[in-house]
């Protein structure tokens, strides 16, 4: 199996779990604050991280040259990306957060034709449409709430997709010098740091905190953190950053179809049309990327 189709089976697998990840989120989030909880499902995963490599690799240690570029893919990617994410889902409705998260694509292919010089091409422009369209019409659009709350929720949800392009860019070039699990190891480790600075502002309230809460903790820590991040680190050392960024929007359909057996909620004829939208535009970037493989 070569390493392209294994990258599109993690980055699949990054989907599916960080899908079920929201639920998790809304669960979690009645005993901890959003800056504890990423503290939490980090150190976690940190801890879990360091294990598997210390088993896996003689060496874990890197070089000292590298050491601020993983401080900024942890502040990026880890600190910025789920404080923004976590403070923006109290403020807004998780279909509003997850139409703007859509965007994600869009941000990408701009990224990529300023930083790596990279073409529009029409299916990756087609494919981006596509997406954010299929996104926005699997989630819905509620516009409850306060009219204030929903500004500042959806500037913080754009932020935390800006910090998330950055993290992605910062972190490539990582890839092709250490393992995905040691560079995940390094990224979560000084990810953790920056909220363990924050942690005495932003305390949780352990009260009533049962199984339901301990199981959904280890599931963002162990798997949506340790083992998503790792994939998804493999997967962007080997096709684009625009090609993941358009198979994360395939999470929101994991999150209404884990709704529907969760939550016993029910999927209508426009989300229906969207998860058809999301899945063409995988569909569509996906050949596109073969024919280009194929002509080189």
């Amino acid at each position: 199996m070569s390493n392209t189709i294994k990258s599109y089976i993690s980055i699949l697998l990054v989907c599916f779990f960080w899908g079920f990840s929201f639920i998790s989120t809304k669960v979690c989030l009645q005993w901890f604050t959003p800056f504890s909880l990423a503290f939490y499902r980090f150190l976690i995963a940190s801890i879990i991280l360091f294990f598997a490599l210390k088993l896996n690799e003689k060496d874990i240690k890197i070089d000292k040259k590298d050491i601020i570029r993983f401080i900024v893919c942890g502040f990026s990617g880890v600190f910025l990306y789920f404080a923004f994410e976590n403070l923006a889902i109290e403020m807004l409705s998780a279909s509003l957060a997850a139409i703007f998260l859509a965007l994600l694509p869009a941000f990408a292919i701009f990224a990529d034709y300023f930083i790596l010089k990279a073409p529009f091409t029409r299916a990756k422009t087609l494919s981006v449409c596509l997406s954010v369209i299929g996104a926005g019409l699997v989630a819905g659009f509620n516009m409850d709430g306060n009219s204030e709350t929903m500004i500042l929720g959806i500037v913080l949800i754009v932020l935390s997709v800006v910090s998330w392009i950055a993290f992605s860019y910062l972190a490539a070039p990582l890839q092709k010098k250490y393992s995905p699990l040691k560079a995940t190891f390094y990224q979560s480790v000084f990810g953790t740091i920056f909220f363990l600075i924050s942690l005495p502002f932003s305390m949780p309230n352990f009260e009533g905190f049962n199984m339901t809460g301990l199981l959904n903790l280890l599931f963002l820590g162990v798997i949506c953190s340790a083992v998503c991040y790792l994939f998804y680190n493999f997967a962007i050392k080997h096709i684009s950053i625009v090609i993941c960024s358009i198979f994360i929007n395939l999470m929101p359909i994991v999150t209404i179809v884990a709704s529907m057996f969760i939550l016993n909620e029910k999927i209508n004829l426009m989300q229906a049309i969207g998860a058809i939208f999301i899945i063409g535009s995988v569909f569509l970037v996906t050949k596109s990327e073969e024919k280009k493989i194929n002509s080189d």
